[in-house]
């Protein structure tokens, strides 16, 4: 299949994104939210593995979540590395100290550029590793953004 034809198929695949409970084992997964598209569905993924599945320090909190498609029988999921978290979590949202876990978002465009990135690395077979790497490198959110539209190429910023 093509570049084309891939980006075509990417952009009408139904997804799910599922929540489970890291520390009950009892508690059964379940489906937050369903859409079409890979872009909406790594969209979705960043902002509610961010907003609700990574403290401001950047540990895993009780929600993991990741995205389901049918279409393409494939599952894809945001790797763990602590210190990238925190700093992407920084870059990305705003808290209250008296509550960490209301966050509100502060940066929607190094969101997108995340995602464009996410898309680029599948794009090529990838999961989401070097975005995390590039996180742990960059000394500010404006070289991580430039690293992330390199990361993500030509091919998925045409979208």
């Amino acid at each position: 299949m093509g570049l084309t034809q891939k980006k075509s198929r990417l952009t009408r695949i139904h997804w799910q994104l599922w929540v489970e409970d890291r520390f009950d084992p009892q508690s059964h997964r379940r489906v937050e939210k369903e859409g079409v598209g890979l872009i909406a569905a790594l969209k979705a993924l960043w902002d509610a593995h961010m907003r609700e599945g990574i403290s401001p320090e950047g540990r895993e909190t009780f929600s993991k979540f990741n995205l389901w498609s049918k279409d393409l029988d494939q599952s894809f999921e945001i790797q763990e590395n602590a210190a990238a978290m925190e700093k992407i979590h920084g870059w990305l949202f705003t808290h209250d100290n008296r509550s960490p876990f209301k966050k509100t978002l502060k940066n929607s465009g190094l969101l997108n550029t995340i995602v464009q990135g996410h898309y680029g690395l599948i794009l090529r077979g990838e999961g989401s590793l070097k975005i995390l790497e590039a996180a742990e490198a960059a000394a500010d959110c404006a070289s991580f953004s430039t690293a992330l539209k390199a990361i993500a190429g030509e091919d998925a910023l045409q979208d």
